[in-house]
């Protein structure tokens, strides 16, 4: 008879690289990780279509082109935020609590709000047309803000689709829809263009049919489990409210820091040092990327998770989501610390050597900002989206308190560091909220799918 001890023995004696191999055949076959890279594959698939889009009416017009299309997009994208942080974010939170017909009623009640947000989003639009004919704004604005109020329902529509397919996890389908709308809106456009039509008017028409279709194809291929009930629909909007509302202002403080740093450094440096500036921001913006694909997948993931399990499953979530940041862009942090100018170089020309330790800087600060971001993520899924509102009013103050004072000082290295010195604080005072909020659950008994107020 084998003892315990001798198979035991047995066991361990396994060669090394055996295990190993064992390990990374886990590690390949892990359905989390490819689905957390297939969503940066979606990201990257969202931010290349956005690229060409500027890059063909950058080639095909003129700077003026480029400047209006720029101007028009922004009001799409501000629009897209809005809806973003009051619609879709409580979606994620409360559609995996709820299955089933209460699902399929939640779901109706969230579609007539999206609804009803994109009629005022396109009364707005129209207001703005009928503000700029009556100050006699050129007719090149006048026709693109006309075919955006146009367009604004489908684009508005189609990123609640793909929020929607993410809330439940159909990664896959949100990829390949998108990777479906980017093809068609690069093909319509170049189509246009080539017909020599007007390049604004024709990159918004262009992104409106693609989400038409985009939609369609959603319809078509998903047929979402819907149903509307009268009573619900307002009970549904007071308590997505309640959570949107502090989604959505913690969003506006978020996009106000990099806002205002440039007209800080312009105002203090001159111009030239603001475009050193921004030419490092635009590098980051691979690391930006990268860390809202992975926020893509892990946000509806930690709601899944706390739903299901709990405290200690969505903890085990949050670990995951920061290894992986850790990991992707503290590589990043690495090659831009050994290739120094060179990525600034290669991307804008010789005039920007120098600008490397600035890139450097800013991309510790996108590792501070995506790992504070974890702990946002685990508020969002506890349903205290309000607890981070402290920590990013501390971040912009103490961002912009320290750009007055590092920026005539040191210049663009100084806006730099008052970057980071707001990201750290505003992240210790997530992540302190985070751990005091989950211990005080886990002192209680906590149920999967509990909810707690």
């Amino acid at each position: 008879m084998i003892s315990t001890l001798e198979v035991t023995a047995e066991s361990t004696s396994e060669p090394l690289p055996g295990r190993a191999s064992r390990q990374v055949w886990r590690i390949v076959r892990d359905r989390e990780l490819w689905l957390t890279a297939i969503s940066v594959g979606d990201q990257a698939i969202v931010a290349g279509t956005s690229f060409a889009t500027s890059l063909m009416v950058g080639r095909f017009g003129s700077k003026a082109d480029l400047g209006l299309y720029f101007l028009i997009y922004s009001l799409v994208f501000l629009a897209r935020g809005i809806q973003e942080q009051l619609i879709s974010a409580p979606y994620y939170v409360y559609a995996p609590r709820r299955l089933g017909p209460e699902r399929a009623r939640y779901t109706g009640s969230v579609l007539v709000h999206q609804a009803t947000f994109s009629a005022l989003a396109l009364l707005a639009f129209a207001m703005g047309w009928v503000a700029c004919n009556l100050m006699g704004a050129p007719p090149g604005m006048l026709r693109c803000l006309l075919v955006a109020s146009v367009t604004l329902p489908w684009i508005l529509l189609r990123e609640c689709v793909r929020q929607f397919a993410m809330a439940h996890l159909e990664v896959v389908f949100a990829t390949l829809l998108d990777l479906l709308v980017g093809m068609l809106q690069v093909a319509i456009l170049l189509g246009l263009l080539l017909d020599g039509a007007d390049t604004p008017f024709s990159a918004i028409l262009a992104m409106g049919l693609a989400s038409a279709v985009g939609c369609a194809v959603w319809w078509a291929g998903r047929q979402p489990q819907l149903a509307f009930a009268a009573g619900e629909i307002r009970n549904d909007w007071l308590v997505n409210w309640s959570f949107g509302r502090w989604a959505l202002a913690s969003h506006l403080l978020g996009i106000a820091a990099p806002q205002l740093l440039p007209w800080i450094l312009a105002a203090s440096q001159g111009a030239e040092a603001t475009g050193s500036f921004v030419s490092a921001m635009t590098l980051v913006g691979i690391s930006s990327m990268l860390a809202t694909g992975i926020g893509n997948y892990f946000s509806p993931r930690a709601a899944h998770a706390y739903a299901r399990g709990g405290v200690l499953e969505l903890t085990s979530v949050l670990k995951r989501m920061a290894l992986l940041l850790s990991l992707l862009l503290g590589g990043l942090c690495l090659v831009v610390f050994v290739t120094g100018d060179l990525l600034v170089v290669l991307a804008f020309g010789s005039d920007y050597a120098g600008v490397g330790p600035l890139l450097a800087l800013l991309m510790v600060n996108a590792l501070g900002v995506s790992l504070g971001s974890v702990a946002g993520c685990g508020l969002w899924a506890l349903e205290r989206p309000q607890a981070g509102f402290a920590a990013d009013c501390i971040k912009l103050i103490a961002m912009c308190f320290a750009a007055l004072v590092m920026v005539p000082l040191w210049g663009t290295m100084g806006a730099g560091w008052a970057m980071l010195l707001g990201t750290i604080l505003g992240g210790i005072l997530r992540g302190f909220t985070l751990r005091l909020r989950l211990s005080e659950l886990a002192s209680r008994t906590d149920m999967p799918g509990e909810r707690h107020a």
